[in-house]
């Protein structure tokens, strides 16, 4: 799809697009016409081609995950901070586009593997390892430095899943933080703060 490649390009050079903009494409996306997203996509895929020859700053490359984001201002904290998340495993990310439907045969059983064959979430399980083995995945093909967890607070299922996923970063020395932020309040000195200490850690 048109944001996967956007999401490709910004991962093999992350200073093409901004991730607050990034972000706002994602989310325009999930609301745009469906007859127009296609073109208007592929008009922002063109020009991001263009400027792939852009120098990429130095910076750590990091992964956000957890379930949703509804704050589009940690991405600047994150570049301001010298930092720039090169991928994310959110629903309003990459699981939003990740999987594309067979459009061949029968739709509804096209449609039935797409949700059985998609990214792992926690609400998707079927092993005890599968999602931990595909974060670790997403790290390793973003040449990824570190990894942010997102939670939103009281988010039940991502919790439960946070110690597995922790425990396979610490195994391959990656390091990783937990930040858990309100729906519509973050905290956003807090969390620059923190976000700085962590990539001085790295």
């Amino acid at each position: 799809s048109g944001v996967q490649r956007i999401y490709e390009l910004k991962r093999s050079n992350p200073d093409i697009i901004k991730g607050s903009d990034l972000y706002n494409i994602v989310r325009s996306s999930m609301i745009a016409d469906r007859n127009l997203l296609p073109e208007t996509l592929n008009e922002i895929v063109t020009e991001l081609e263009s400027k792939n020859n852009v120098k990429s700053i130095d910076r750590n490359r990091l992964i956000l995950t957890g379930s949703v984001c509804n704050h589009p201002d940690i991405y600047q904290v994150i570049e301001e901070a010298g930092g720039v998340a090169v991928w994310d495993d959110f629903c309003t990310g990459s699981r939003y586009f990740d999987g594309m439907i067979n459009v061949d045969g029968d739709p509804i059983i096209a449609i039935a593997e797409r949700y059985l064959n998609r990214i792992i979430c926690p609400a998707k399980h079927y092993n005890l390892t599968g999602r931990a083995e595909s974060l670790l995945e997403m790290v390793k093909k973003s040449n990824a430095d570190g990894v942010i967890f997102l939670f939103l607070k009281f988010c039940d299922p991502h919790g439960f899943d946070y110690p597995t996923l922790k425990d396979s970063l610490e195994k391959e020395g990656i390091p990783s933080m937990l930040f858990e932020v309100e729906d519509q309040h973050p905290s956003g000195e807090q969390l620059k703060t923190r976000i700085e200490a962590f990539l001085e850690m790295i």
